[in-house]
């Protein structure tokens, strides 16, 4: 290639063009991505959340919308002494034993939240609503925050834990049955009672993780779903688009994270029929460490 054969003089021109090239490439993948993030919550905040199908491939708007904002903020001491907290990706961010955190789930919709934690001893609890209090409604642009006083340390023994946020328009009439069918999340053995069956068949889940494995593809094709997280780029937004069209779902799961802001979460219900019954929105918050992960109230 001629233009590698070049003097010193030369040289220094084109490393500084590729150097320009390169960021502007950078730049236009990052503005991409807000762009697309922030149209999301413009569409929101005009009440129109449903046309957001249209943004990602499908004809027509959603039947239903779902959608809410989480928020990981890590507790750290600055040098001055002072505590300052730092929105982190959970699903990137690698967590250590003494890292501090707090949980913030924001609806975009009127709904039902149900916060629910599968620890590294896989013990399970309900976080929200915490056990005998009854379920109530939280408006939009209202913040759910855990723990309302404190916050959650990593501690050992080491593994891995999650947190299941679900959203519904219509209260769960069975908590308890709630909490199997979410202890069992994408185990390939459960097996499910008729009732848990009746849950998990209107539990419209968002990705595990930023890469999908094949079975979890495979998954989506069987139940007639798309999931699809961080669109980066023009690249991204076509290949969603294009697999919505050529598929024809019947829903529709999108996780947006930005930086400082949280992670957009959002469900789209293309099925009139689904639309009509009750439906759940199930957001999957892994809390990884490299040397362990338990988490305990702290205060």
């Amino acid at each position: 290639m001629p233009w590698l054969t070049i003097d010193r003089r030369g040289r220094s021109a084109v490393l500084a063009c590729l150097v320009v090239l390169v960021g502007a490439c950078a730049a236009w993948s990052q503005e991409s991505k807000v762009r697309f993030r922030d149209l999301c919550d413009q569409y929101f905040d005009e009440g129109k959340g449903e046309d957001i199908a249209r943004l990602i491939g499908f004809e027509v708007p959603a039947a239903k919308v779902t959608a809410l904002k989480y928020k990981v903020l890590l507790y750290e001491t600055g040098p001055d002494k002072k505590a300052v907290e730092e929105v982190v990706d959970p699903k990137t961010h690698a967590f250590k034993v003494g890292d501090r955190i707090r949980l913030s789930v924001e609806p975009y919709t009127k709904s039902y939240i149900y916060i629910f934690h599968v620890g590294a001893s896989k013990k399970q609890v309900f976080l929200y609503p915490r056990k005998g209090a009854e379920p109530k409604t939280v408006d939009a642009a209202t913040p759910v925050t855990l723990p309302a006083d404190g916050f959650f340390e990593f501690v050992h023994p080491p593994g891995q834990e999650r947190l299941l946020v679900v959203a519904t328009d219509k209260p769960v009439a069975d908590l308890k049955v709630l909490g199997s069918v979410l202890g069992k999340h994408n185990d390939p053995n459960a097996t499910y009672t008729p009732e848990e069956q009746a849950i998990k068949k209107r539990l419209n889940a968002t990705v595990e993780a930023n890469l999908k494995s094949y079975q979890e593809k495979q998954i989506e094709k069987r139940d007639q779903v798309v999931r699809f997280r961080d669109l980066g780029g023009a690249q991204d937004q076509k290949d969603l688009a294009e697999d919505v069209k050529s598929r024809k779902p019947k829903s529709a799961t999108l996780e947006l994270p930005k930086a400082n802001d949280g992670t957009l979460a959002v469900c789209l219900v293309m099925d009139k029929s689904m639309a009509e019954g009750p439906t759940s929105f199930l957001v999957t918050i892994p809390l990884i460490s490299a040397d362990g992960s338990g988490i305990g109230v702290g205060k």
